[in-house]
């Protein structure tokens, strides 16, 4: 474990000189290559990684790692899985989130948190759901933030598709529905569409039949007519 601890420390400083240097070079890939702020190290694994390898590095022995101050032992499977998540390869990432939402360790949320500000869509949005899945209620102040200032339109989804299974333990979530079938993507106003027509709400069907009204992009009136259907006839 020693020996792996000076040897991640020990790539991060080559990364580190090799950002130092102003314009790409040509050398062969026996010496130092340049890396850019931004990019992947020279080991292929992505910046916000090299934080969850440090941590299980440098941290306590395997099982027993400190996060916030306190001792969580984490499981075999979330070990691995935050293995993947430092991955440079997507699908290995996009499934060590996947089981991470599954676990619901609260040891992982940590490192979980540093990939939200990624400046990959895919892997914010999945952060985002397993970090819901995993603080539950507490998610809540995140998710709805998010879906109000969020850039990119597949992490304002998340951000909905998180809320869903929270809704039950707090009414002010379907506000947060009824705000999102404004949004100005057609992907997030038809999940919010979806999720409002199984509501059961009064304000649900004056809500989707406003939207009816208003709504100019084809899919989401194809979307619209069928969450319609869904609904009661009043």
């Amino acid at each position: 474990r020693a020996d792996a601890s000076r040897g991640v420390a020990s790539w991060m400083k080559d990364a580190s000189r090799g950002m130092q240097e102003r314009r790409p070079t040509h050398h062969d890939c026996s010496r130092k290559r340049v890396v850019r702020i931004g990019s992947k190290t020279p080991h292929g694994v992505g910046w916000a990684g090299w934080w969850v390898i440090a941590i299980l590095l440098s941290g306590p022995p395997l099982g027993s790692t400190v996060w916030a101050g306190e001792d969580v032992t984490l499981s075999a499977p979330a070990q691995e899985a935050l293995a993947f998540i430092a991955s440079g390869d997507v699908y290995k990432r996009q499934l060590g989130f996947l089981r991470l939402e599954a676990l619901r360790e609260p040891g992982t949320v940590v490192a979980i948190e540093r990939f939200l500000s990624s400046t990959d869509p895919d892997t914010q949005a999945a952060s985002l759901l397993a970090l819901a899945a995993i603080q539950g209620q507490a998610a809540v102040p995140r998710l709805v933030q998010v879906l109000n200032v969020g850039r990119a339109p597949q992490v304002r989804r998340a951000a909905l598709l998180g809320l869903e299974p929270l809704q039950v333990h707090d009414p002010a979530i379907i506000s947060a529905y009824l705000t999102a079938l404004r949004d100005r993507s057609p992907l997030v106003r038809m999940t919010a569409i979806d999720l409002v027509s199984r509501l059961d709400d009064p304000r649900a069907r004056e809500a989707l039949l406003l939207r009816k009204r208003r709504e100019r992009d084809r899919n989401v009136r194809r979307v619209l007519a069928t969450a319609l259907a869904r609904l009661p006839a009043s």
